[in-house]
């Protein structure tokens, strides 16, 4: 009898630790089913909102910060965009595909604009995205349906690159002859931050258009960009 005690103590005990194990994976991983239901709900929500847009579903996932299950997406196009529906309940969603499509247009106008400006620069990562400011949200990147020089957002550019052994000066001198070539070509920028990883030298040109006016570091001259230790040697 005690015996059977004891088993059935046991068995009760295992019972709860996989019920409250369960219960923390389904907080970090979502419902199973739930994710299977994102799927779907997917590529009803493409089908409706983007009809001649071809696509391909990824993975669906629930994002335990948020509480929110959602799908990367990618286009099957040349130059795939890759993007993310969230979905809301199961009659409505939100996707980023506009914002994911402009910074992905502008990401790779400016890569070629630094290739072929600096051909001795190898870009080892590159991230540019438009900027709204601060008082912005993401829906208004939605009357924007493709990336514009001139007329689109200021763009935030972060740069890891290769090159040459050169000094400070010449590497102040090839992001600054960068800067020139983004500006005559319309693009407008509120943020360029380079790391010359062959150099181990850095740079963060940064302002904003205030009252008609940009203030911040970005139009700085050489000299100043110098004198004030905006661009530096990193520590090894």
């Amino acid at each position: 009898m005690r015996k059977r005690s004891i088993l059935l103590s046991i068995s009760i005990i295992i019972i709860i630790v996989l019920a409250f194990g369960g219960c923390i994976y389904m907080n970090i991983n979502g419902l199973p089913w739930k994710i299977k239901e994102t799927e779907v709900f997917t590529q009803t929500y493409l089908s409706k909102k983007y009809p001649d847009l071809k696509c391909k579903i990824n993975k669906a996932y629930y994002n335990s910060k948020s509480g929110k299950y959602l799908c990367n997406v990618s286009t099957e196009e040349d130059t795939p965009v890759t993007f993310r529906v969230t979905m809301l309940n199961k009659d409505s969603g939100e996707d980023n595909y506009l914002e994911s499509k402009v910074n992905l247009e502008a990401e790779n106008m400016v890569t070629s604009l630094i290739e072929e400006n600096e051909p001795s620069i190898k870009i080892k990562q590159i991230s540019v995205l438009e900027d709204a400011g601060a008082n912005a949200n993401s829906k208004s990147y939605d009357k924007y349906t493709s990336f514009i020089p001139g007329d689109s957002y200021p763009l935030k550019i972060d740069i890891r690159w290769e090159s040459d052994e050169v000094s400070l000066e010449a590497f102040v001198d090839k992001v600054l002859r960068i800067r020139e070539s983004l500006k005559n070509r319309d693009i407008e920028v509120c943020g360029l931050d380079v790391i010359d990883d062959t150099n181990n030298y850095g740079i963060d040109l940064s302002g904003r258009e205030v009252n008609g006016k940009k203030e911040g570091n970005y139009n700085f001259t050489k000299d100043q960009i110098i004198d004030d230790k905006i661009a530096y040697e990193m520590e090894k």
